[in-house]
C-alpha cells in the first residue's frame, strides 16, 4: 500500500474529522455516536439509556431527557465496534447479566460475535496530571457474570460487536436482554456493516511490553493483543545463552517453538532481540558494567557482543524473523556517555549484521545518523519535527510514544487515547510503543495510583481472576478504536492515490488543495490586487498566511464576485479553486504546518486582508 507524504496525510485529517463529526450528528438520534437517549426498556423498574463509548459514565450520572428506539452500531468487516448501555435500577437487582440473540440480516451475525462487560470502578484518591475527579472512576471491563446492580446507582454496560471478515455488507437487527432476579429488560440492536474490510495487518505498528505475565499464561495475553490489533510485544520468548571462550552457545529449542506460535498462530510480528539492553536514562543496567561475563567495551566484550549479535541475526534470518525483530540496547539515552555507548554498540551490531534493524527510544541524534534505523521519539511534547523529516528522507522509520496518556482519572482520556493514532497518521509516524500494559506493583483494582505521577500509569489491562484471561479497560478499548481509525485513514489514503492514478492527476490533491510548493507572489489565478494599496485576499481552497488551520475561511459575500472565474463547481459540499497546470504544484497555502504571519503596515509589503462586507449581494 503506497504511503502518503506528510503534507497530504495531514491535509486529510480536517476533512475526515468533519466527516466523522457530521456522521456522528446524523446518528445522534439513533446511535451511540451522538447524544445520550433513553431506550424503550426504560421504565419504573430501571432507567435504561444509551451513551457514547467516548463518555465515561460515573455512578451519579442521571438519565437524559431524549428518547430513542434502539442501539445502532456501524462497522467495517474485521472491525470491533463498542457501544455503552447504562442501567439505573429503582431497586437492587441481584444476579444481573446480559444475554444476546443472533442479529438477522443478509446472514446471521451470531451471538458469539457480541460481547458484554460490566464497567467496574476503581477508587481514585488523588487526581493527577490534569484530572479533577476523585472517588469511583470507571475503567476495568469486568466479565459478564452474575452481578448485583445497586438501586439508584448508574451501572454502565460495555457492548462490543466484532464483525467477521466474511460477513456480507448490509443491515442486521436483533436484541440483547439485561436479566436479573425479577427483571428482564430487552434492548433492540441494529448493526450496519460496510462493504469493505479493515486490513488484516494493522496499518499502525504497535509494540507493548508485558511485565507481570507468567510464562504459562503468555498465550492468553497474546490473544488479547491480537484481538486489539496490537502487532507484538518486546520479548515473547526466552533464550539460553552461554559462552564457550568468546563464542556464544545458544539454546534455540524453546525460543523457536514459542516464537513460531507467537508469529504463526497469533499473527504477531514485532519483537526485540533478547539480552541486548544495556542501559536506560538512569545509566547502565548492570552497576558492575559487565555483559556476558566481560567488562563493558573491553576487547573480550566486543568479541562476545559481536559474536552474539551475528549468531542471533543469522538464526533469525534463517527463520524469516529478522525483518521484524529489532536490536535495542538502550532506552532514552542522554547526551554524553550514554550516547557514546550507543554509538559503539551500534557499530558492533552493524559489523556483525549489516541488515539488522537497530531501534532506539530517542530523538534523532547526529552522532548516531546512519547507525540507527528506527527512532522512537516523544510525540507530541518534545517532538523533533525537523529532525524526523530529515531522517525519514534518509530512509529511517519514525515511531513515537507518549506516556502521559495512561491517566485514567482525566475525563478527556478517552478522546486523547483514541485521537493519538490520528496524530501519528498526520505526522507520518509508522509505529508506537507503550512501555507497559500490565506493570503492577500492587492490586490495580484497589490502588490505581501504581506510580506517584499518574493514576493508571504503567497498565491498560487488569489481572484476571484465578489466572484467567486479562481484564480489559475502557482505555485499552480506546487504544483499539484509535488503531482502527488509523486503518480507516490508510484505506482512504490508498483509495485517493488509486483515484488520482486513474484520473491522471499528479499535482493536485483531491481534497481541493494544490500540491505542496511555492509560487511567485500574486501568481495564483484567483488573486486580485486591489488598486494601489496592493491588498488582496486568499482564494477559496487556499490557506491564509498566519492561520494554523488547514482549511481557509471563505471570503465574505461582498468579495465573492471577484473570484468567480477561479472557482469550480461544488465538490463535497465545499467549493474549490481551480489552479492552472503552471501553478497547481506551487501554491504556498497548500503546505502543512504554521506559515509566517503577515507583516504590518501598508509600505512593508503584501497584506493578506479580507475585504469589508458590502451591503450589495454578489
Amino acid at each position: 500500500m503506497r504511503r502518503f507524504t506528510h503534507s497530504r496525510r495531514a491535509s486529510l485529517l480536517p476533512v475526515i474529522s468533519l466527516a466523522l463529526l457530521l456522521g456522528g450528528c446524523s446518528a445522534a438520534e439513533s446511535g451511540p455516536a451522538g447524544a445520550p437517549y433513553c431506550l424503550p426498556a426504560d421504565g419504573e423498574a430501571a432507567r435504561v439509556w444509551c451513551e457514547s463509548p467516548m463518555r465515561k459514565v460515573f455512578p451519579s450520572r442521571q438519565p437524559p431527557q431524549a428518547r430513542g428506539e434502539e442501539v445502532v452500531l456501524w462497522a467495517a468487516r474485521g472491525e470491533a465496534e463498542p457501544a455503552q448501555i447504562v442501567v439505573r435500577p429503582a431497586r437492587t437487582i441481584a444476579r444481573a447479566r446480559v444475554r444476546f440473540e443472533d442479529l438477522e440480516g443478509p446472514a446471521n451475525l451470531r451471538a458469539e460475535h457480541l460481547k458484554a462487560n460490566f464497567v467496574g470502578f476503581v477508587n481514585v484518591n488523588k487526581a493527577r496530571w490534569g484530572g479533577d475527579r476523585t472517588g469511583p472512576t470507571p475503567d476495568p471491563l469486568l466479565p459478564n457474570e452474575p452481578t448485583t446492580l445497586e438501586a439508584g446507582r448508574s451501572q454502565p454496560i460495555w457492548i462490543t460487536m466484532t464483525v467477521p471478515r466474511e460477513a456480507p455488507a448490509g443491515e442486521y437487527a436483533g436484541r440483547l436482554w439485561i436479566e436479573g432476579e425479577g427483571v428482564s429488560l430487552p434492548v433492540a440492536l441494529r448493526a450496519h456493516v460496510f462493504d469493505f474490510a479493515l486490513p488484516e495487518s494493522p496499518s499502525l505498528t504497535t509494540l507493548v511490553r508485558l511485565w507481570n505475565t507468567p510464562r504459562d499464561q503468555r498465550e492468553a495475553w497474546w490473544r488479547n493483543l491480537a484481538a486489539h490489533r496490537i502487532t507484538g510485544e518486546t520479548y515473547p520468548a526466552t533464550l539460553t545463552v552461554r559462552f564457550s571462550g568468546d563464542e556464544p552457545a545458544l539454546g534455540f529449542a524453546h525460543f523457536d517453538a514459542t516464537t513460531a506460535r507467537y508469529a504463526d498462530e497469533y499473527g504477531l510480528r514485532i519483537a526485540h532481540v533478547l539480552q541486548m539492553s544495556l542501559g536506560n536514562g538512569a545509566g547502565f543496567l548492570d552497576k558492575d558494567r559487565r555483559w556476558g561475563g566481560a567488562p563493558l567495551f573491553s576487547a573480550q566484550f566486543e568479541r562476545r557482543f559481536t559474536g552474539y549479535s551475528r549468531a542471533m541475526a543469522d538464526h533469525l534470518r534463517e527463520k524469516g524473523w529478522l525483518e521484524w525483530t529489532h536490536f535495542q540496547f538502550w532506552d532514552e539515552p542522554k547526551p554524553g556517555e550514554m550516547t557514546e555507548a550507543c554509538q559503539r554498540l551500534a557499530r558492533l551490531v552493524r559489523a556483525a549484521a549489516p541488515d539488522a534493524k537497530i531501534y532506539l527510544t530517542s530523538a534523532p541524534k547526529p552522532e548516531l545518523y546512519g547507525l540507527v534505523d528506527i527512532w522512537c521519539v516523544p510525540l507530541i511534547h518534545g517532538y523533533p519535527a525537523e529532525a524526523c523529516v530529515e531522517r525519514r528522507k534518509a530512509g529511517d522509520e519514525i515511531w513515537a510514544y507518549d506516556n502521559r496518556l495512561y491517566s485514567l482519572d482525566a475525563d478527556r482520556s478517552s478522546v486523547d487515547l483514541r485521537g493519538y493514532p490520528w496524530r501519528l497518521f498526520g505526522a507520518d509516524v509508522v509505529g508506537v510503543e507503550w512501555w507497559a500494559v500490565n506493570k503492577w506493583t500492587s492490586d490495580p483494582y484497589q490502588v490505581p495510583n501504581q506510580y506517584a505521577r499518574q493514576n493508571g500509569g504503567g497498565f491498560f489491562l487488569y489481572p484476571g481472576r484465578g489466572g484467567a484471561e486479562p481484564v480489559n479497560s475502557i482505555r485499552w478499548e480506546m487504544v483499539r478504536e484509535g488503531i482502527e481509525d488509523h486503518d480507516y485513514l490508510t484505506v482512504l489514503a490508498s483509495a485517493i492515490d488509486e483515484a488520482r492514478d486513474r484520473l491522471g492527476v499528479s499535482g493536485q490533491a483531491l481534497s481541493g488543495k494544490a500540491a505542496p510548493g511555492r509560487c511567485a507572489r500574486g501568481s495564483h489565478p484567483a488573486w486580485k490586487p486591489r488598486r494601489a494599496t496592493r491588498r488582496c485576499w486568499p482564494p477559496r481552497g487556499c490557506r491564509s498566511r498566519g492561520r494554523s488551520s488547514s482549511i481557509a475561511k471563505a471570503p465574505t459575500s461582498s468579495s465573492r464576485s471577484r473570484a468567480r472565474a477561479g472557482r469550480t463547481a461544488s465538490s463535497g459540499g465545499r467549493r474549490r479553486t481551480r489552479a492552472s497546470a503552471s501553478t497547481a504544484t506551487s501554491c504556498p497555502w497548500a503546505t502543512t504546518g504554521v506559515s509566517r504571519g503577515p507583516r504590518r503596515g501598508a509600505r512593508s509589503g503584501w497584506i493578506w486582508r479580507r475585504r469589508k462586507r458590502r451591503s450589495a449581494s454578489p
